[in-house]
């Protein structure tokens, strides 16, 4: 779990509900690896600050703030520019179920109260992986988004829309989260699931703009 002082006061952020959805995300996609069973659906009638692009652009980052910091973790091979530099916090668990190993790994920045970071979850397992045909990528981002939720005292979707990121197919998401919002995306990339997310409050929103160009930085290295 990670946890943040700012301005004086403690606070637990979005990667503490990614860290702790990672339980509930195993369970999910245990449920989910044949494509047999039907994914959930979560509709939004108001979906809120995310502004749904078909495909994020990756080159248009004038908005971002002015002490961005380009950041490439190669050995999660994927590339982003974060606001400040990014500290790197890791973890693993065995999954019997799973039959191997899952490794995690954090990437968090903070900038004016607002927490930017990129959860990478390493399934060593064939059986989470774009190679077996019976693994449904949907699925499995969704059921990243209710881990996520689930995790929280009070958290709901607000917005969940199809997107690309870098090809890719992926989700949009905010999630109300105990007086937080969390928006970001997530996104599979062949045994590795990644979310990129936003932390922030109603008192410390940032501009749509940056966010949108934040996330929109995110490629991978090879594909």
């Amino acid at each position: 779990m990670i946890s943040e002082v700012a301005h004086g006061r403690r606070r637990i952020g979005l990667f503490a509900a990614g860290i702790c959805g990672v339980a509930v995300l195993i369970i999910i996609l245990i449920a989910v690896i044949t494509k047999d069973n039907e994914p959930v659906t979560i509709i939004t009638t108001q979906p809120v600050i995310s502004n749904g692009a078909e495909e994020r652009n990756l080159n248009n980052f004038k908005n971002l703030i002015n002490n961005n910091f380009p950041y490439s973790a190669t050995t999660d091979n994927f590339k982003m520019v974060f606001p400040a530099q990014p500290t790197k916090s890791s973890d693993s668990t065995y999954s019997e179920a799973l039959g191997g190993n899952i490794k995690m790994a954090t990437y968090y920045s903070q900038y004016e109260d607002v927490s930017y970071a990129v959860i990478v979850y390493d399934y060593d397992s064939p059986k989470i992986s774009e190679s077996n045909p019976d693994f449904d990528v949907q699925v499995a981002l969704e059921g990243a988004i209710n881990g996520m939720v689930n995790s929280c005292r009070s958290g709901e979707v607000l917005a969940q829309i199809a997107t690309k990121v870098d090809g890719k197919d992926a989700l949009d998401f905010t999630v109300g989260c105990d007086g937080e919002y969390f928006q970001g995306f997530v996104v599979f990339n062949d045994v590795k699931l990644y979310l990129a997310m936003v932390d922030y409050t109603n008192e410390n929103r940032p501009d749509i703009a940056k966010i949108d160009d934040y996330l929109g930085s995110f490629s991978f290295i090879t594909r």
